[in-house]
């Protein structure tokens, strides 16, 4: 049973959707939000957004079991690469001792509470589906490098699942501006909210975050490798269990850019049959309105 506690917001027991009521209209008010849109400041923006990212893990008091700060130098910059399980990553994130700019799909600056918080806090939005988005990420990653703020890119693209493949363009960024990757292997989050396949936000979820030392990459393999190494070490933690992606359950999102990891050979298989029955399907369709014209 669901108990409501916000629009699109719900709890699996009353006396949880009575404790986080009250706190969650506070952390998604849009008043919260007007100084982002006001100030100049960089270092503001920072601290209102870390003290929002604070304030929603002691709300739903997030059992956070977190391991490798001593591999961060706050002075950097790196490109972050998290695994990607929700939306409550970015407050996770934002316990590391850097200076960071977010890059987010630029469709979440539509949907509420993000269209407050994306585009006033400075974070870079991009399309993954426009020929023009590498370029773009490019661009902007060199901006944020000279200034010395390292890069949150979710390699993945895709809160799916542990079996989304990483994606080419943050391998890119690494190769291209010599920066060194910060690797950081989250798992569980997605049982603190499971945006957006569900509502349900919980209480005390144990999560695992793991930052790993810094490296460089300085080609596919070499990211490939730690994609796998990435993935190992959060489906052998003992701590939180990852998400899983089973497309019955949470649809094959044909209009979004992802791929499967092809180390999970039958979701892999699985979604190319999809892939392969809608194309054949399109091009029956192009076919047969041809032969009208």
């Amino acid at each position: 049973m669901r108990f409501p506690i916000a629009a699109n917001l719900a709890a699996e027991s009353l006396r949880d959707a009575l404790r986080l009521a009250v706190p969650a209209h506070r952390l998604l008010a849009k008043h919260r939000f007007q100084r982002l849109g006001r100030t100049n400041s960089q270092s503001e923006r920072d601290f209102l957004i870390r003290s929002w990212g604070s304030q929603v893990l002691k709300t739903l008091d997030v059992r956070v079991d977190l391991s490798g700060l001593e591999h961060v130098d706050p002075c950097g910059p790196y490109l972050v690469l998290p695994l990607h399980e929700g939306l409550v990553d970015v407050p996770l994130l934002l316990r590391l001792p850097l200076p960071m700019t977010f890059v987010a799909r630029a469709d979440l600056a539509n949907q509420k509470p993000l269209d407050r918080m994306l585009e006033p806090s400075g974070q870079i939005l991009i399309n993954p589906e426009a020929p023009s988005a590498l370029r773009v990420l490019l661009r902007e990653a060199v901006r944020l490098q000279a200034v010395g703020r390292s890069v949150v890119v979710f390699p993945q693209g895709s809160v799916l699942g542990i079996e989304t493949a990483f994606q080419q363009g943050a391998c890119a960024v690494a190769e291209r501006l010599g920066l060194d990757v910060l690797p950081v292997v989250i798992a569980g989050s997605h049982r603190v909210w499971d945006y957006p396949f569900s509502p349900v936000m919980r209480r005390q979820v144990p999560v695992h975050m793991r930052v790993l030392a810094p490296r460089p990459i300085a080609n596919s393999g070499e990211f490939r490798a730690l994609e796998r190494e990435m993935k190992h070490l959060a489906l052998s933690n003992t701590v939180a269990a990852v998400r899983h992606y089973v497309p019955e359950r949470d649809g094959y999102w044909d209009d979004d850019r992802f791929d499967i990891d092809p180390d999970f050979a039958d979701l892999h298989a699985e979604v190319a049959s999809h892939r392969n029955r809608i194309r054949r399907a399109k091009e029956a369709t192009r076919g047969h309105l041809s032969s009208l014209l």
